[in-house]
């Protein structure tokens, strides 16, 4: 089975608030249904589909709030609330697609990386967190290009919980930023011991890693957190 997921929260706003951007609803519709389409023919492209060939598209949506707000009151907190067009427009594309998924705590990157894990999905998104934590190719709509898998997620999410993500609210470890993260990943002898070293505490370490990994859900057990004993390097 081939599938196409579209990480869509992104290119919501971009009917909205791009170039071709429209204040009427039904005219975002029509722009973010076009859009689509011009991933599903890309995939199909990339994949060499006959046109007999069933291509399992699903749209995937967040949620108001997510698990990661549960783990801390500083996660995204310095963002400013989704504009009502923005909910009225994900509303109405939920309704009326039943490939649209909204899973309730779960962020639409995170249902990109469980779908393109499980199963072997190609994910259309823009977020380089996505293009990052990927197994499988990436189209960026943007762009208009393909991005293979990264070598290492692994090395990638611990470089990430280092540095943090500001936009996000992601602390990081205090005082270390891309230099000292990319220190540590090219040191093939930092283990577990010295990452947590980097931080004020352990906890502080383990909630970092919590809050930036993309691959914490499944369909099959929900969410199930990250601990020290999942630490894996090469």
């Amino acid at each position: 089975m081939k599938q196409l997921a579209i990480d869509a929260d992104s290119m919501i706003y971009k009917v909205i608030f791009g170039k071709l951007s429209s204040e009427n609803i039904e005219e975002q519709y029509m722009d973010f249904c076009s859009l689509v389409k011009r991933e599903v023919y890309a995939t199909r492209k990339l994949l060499k589909m006959n046109r007999d060939e069933n291509l399992v598209l699903t749209i995937l949506l967040s949620p108001k709030t997510t698990f990661r707000n549960e783990l801390s009151i500083d996660y995204k907190a310095n963002r400013d609330p989704k504009k009502p067009e923005v909910l009225a427009l994900q509303k109405l594309i939920y309704k009326r697609l039943d490939i649209a998924v909204v899973e309730k705590g779960v962020e639409a990157d995170d249902l990109a990386i469980t779908l393109s894990r499980d199963f072997g999905a190609v994910i259309s998104a823009i977020d380089k967190d996505v293009k990052q934590a990927a197994t499988t190719m990436v189209h960026d709509y943007n762009k208009q290009e393909w991005q293979y898998p990264g070598d290492n997620v692994e090395d990638w999410y611990i470089y990430q919980s280092i540095l943090g993500d500001g936009t996000d609210g992601i602390a990081g470890a205090k005082g270390k930023g891309d230099k000292a993260a990319q220190a540590f990943i090219d040191n093939p002898d930092n283990g577990y011991e010295e990452w947590i070293a980097l931080y004020q505490s352990e906890d502080d370490a383990i909630m970092n890693m919590r809050l930036v990994r993309m691959d914490q859900f499944s369909f099959e057990h929900g969410i199930t957190l990250w601990t020290p004993d999942m630490w894996q390097r090469f």
